[in-house]
């Protein structure tokens, strides 16, 4: 069976995503990579790709977050409800003592709900809109 490797986001600006994935989130950056051109550009169907990792240890997986030197114009931010919409989910153990240290400059899409599994959940969106969904057991 395969098993899970990593989450890649990209993102426009590493140094806002490392302030909200290492210093809210509190994931530790284990490396720093660079990549251009030739095998990257070609794996990434970009050309003459040149990109910049951060690569953090988010427990039982890591997260690339990639800066690419020329990135194409944002994207609006998706809705859950749009195909082709992702998020990452992320486990803590007391999500309202969780959500007492996010700063208030931090989107959140509704207070924290209880799902039918038991479970209390809310959506952040990181710097780039990417969705974050926070879930406590």
């Amino acid at each position: 069976m395969p098993l899970a490797h990593h989450v890649g986001l990209t993102v426009s600006d590493r140094t806002d995503s490392l302030k909200f994935y290492r210093d809210i989130l509190d994931f530790e950056v284990v490396n720093e990579l660079s990549f251009e051109g030739g095998a990257f550009g070609t794996a990434v169907g970009v050309p003459d790709a040149s990109a910049e990792f951060s690569v953090l240890d988010a427990g039982e997986f890591r997260l690339e977050l990639i800066e690419y030197q020329d990135p194409i114009s944002h994207a609006e931010h998706p809705r859950l409800n749009q195909p082709g919409t992702n998020h990452l989910g992320i486990t803590v153990e007391d999500l309202d003592a969780f959500l007492a240290n996010v700063p208030s400059n931090v989107p959140q899409l509704s207070e924290p709900q209880v799902t039918p599994t038991g479970n209390c959940i809310v959506f952040l969106r990181d710097p780039d809109g990417n969705l974050i969904e926070l879930l406590e057991r």
